[in-house]
């Protein structure tokens, strides 16, 4: 999620136990105190890192924006705010082809709310007004489908030969319903989790998280995150604002009034979920006028619950570990890099369990970024 409004300091809060994997089963979700600090250090075990190609024609750009994907052979990147198109790498870095284009003709998109790939089909889900449309490409960039979805969409994923829906925040005669199930051509089959709010939340964000034919679906303004289990959609985590937790007077006034109030108290909202197989990740944020405003991200083992901790206060030192964008099946975690912060202090990132050190030799601090690709230390 990016909300629309300027991140002013930043504290990274990363949590990590090591077990052996298990599927959440428990009836009741997992509670998570966010905001604990009092848990042991993380410890990476290994850090392999891959520059991404840079050229003239090749620049990615900011990190707020970039909506991240990778499959078996490599990784999938767009710019959400300059979408014109989605640049496609192998798994070693190099760059392979661009994927549609920018526009208003008739095999190109408008832009790039969301984009999810099935298959060797890459889906760009783009807005059209109070409906959305989905432009598919063979992920070589050939052009295949365009499909109208009769619903305003904030978010998408592929799952069970056909879409998960999530529609933007509005009011309950606008979007019943906060999740809708479609066959492949888009025509909704199922919706879930009534609506109940009067609030419209002028908010961009990817509410799902697909991982090992696990679902799950969060939203910013809300600390429950929720798991498709028995064709419907329950609680697995909640995860504990305590004093910033956001009152539910939100959610029934006007947007004006609603961001008055919680800017007023200060807030947490959700940020990011990853999973794998054994652990689950949440980057959570935490604004207000009168607080602190800090970014946290926790990494919880999903076979006993036990956590790690490390925070960084990011107003004195900037963590290269702040951009987190994708949960692997081997349990491992990618996170982004800019170059600037790895040649910054280049000794001391080298002190980092790097398992190509040699790499950092070749980086310039306008390339494009550096994908972290990062294994919890399972031996503690």
């Amino acid at each position: 999620m990016k909300l629309k409004m300027k991140k002013v300091a930043y504290l990274i809060l990363i949590m990590a136990y090591a077990c052996s994997p298990q599927q959440i089963t428990q009836d009741e979700p997992v509670v998570i105190d966010v905001f604990n600090n009092s848990n042991p250090e993380i410890e990476f075990e290994s850090i392999e890192l891959i520059p991404l190609e840079t050229n003239e024609d090749i620049l990615i750009g900011d990190f707020w924006r970039l909506k991240v994907e990778m499959d078996e052979d490599g990784f999938y990147f767009a710019n959400q705010d300059n979408p014109t198109s989605v640049f496609r790498f192998d798994s070693k870095g190099n760059f392979l082809n661009l994927i549609g284009h920018h526009g208003n003709g008739p095999e190109e998109y408008n832009g790039i709310i969301d984009f999810c790939i099935h298959g060797d089909t890459l889906d760009v889900l783009c807005n059209g007004g109070t409906t959305s449309l989905i432009v598919g490409y063979d992920i070589d960039g050939s052009y295949l489908y365009s499909k109208t979805v009769d619903l305003n969409l904030n978010s998408f994923d592929w799952f069970d030969a056909g879409y998960l829906f999530a529609v933007s925040y509005g009011t309950t005669d606008l979007q019943p319903y906060k999740i809708c199930k479609a066959d492949e051509n888009g025509f909704v089959t199922q919706s879930f989790m009534k609506n109940t709010s009067s609030i419209n939340v002028p908010v961009t964000e990817e509410n799902f998280t697909n991982s090992s034919n696990t679902v799950f679906y969060h939203e910013s303004f809300n600390d429950t995150i929720y798991m498709y289990k028995d064709e419907d959609y329950k609680p697995a985590y909640v995860l504990d604002f305590g004093d910033y937790k956001i009152p539910e007077e939100f959610y029934q006034v006007d947007v004006m009034s609603a961001f008055q109030l919680i800017m007023s108290q200060g807030f947490g909202y959700i940020d990011i979920m990853l999973d794998t197989p054994a652990y689950s990740f949440f980057q959570v944020s935490k604004q207000g006028e009168k607080v602190d405003n800090i970014t946290s991200n926790l990494l919880l083992n999903k076979s006993d619950y036990k956590v790690f901790s490390e925070s960084i206060d990011l107003d004195k030192v900037e963590s290269p570990f702040m951009f987190p964008m994708y949960g692997t099946s081997n349990d491992e975690f990618i996170f982004l890099i800019y170059p600037y912060m790895i040649l910054e202090d280049t000794e001391e990132f080298k002190k980092l369990p790097i398992t190509n050190p040699q790499v950092i030799e070749t980086l310039n601090t306008n390339d494009n970024p550096v994908i972290a690709i990062c294994r919890v230390n399972s031996d503690r």
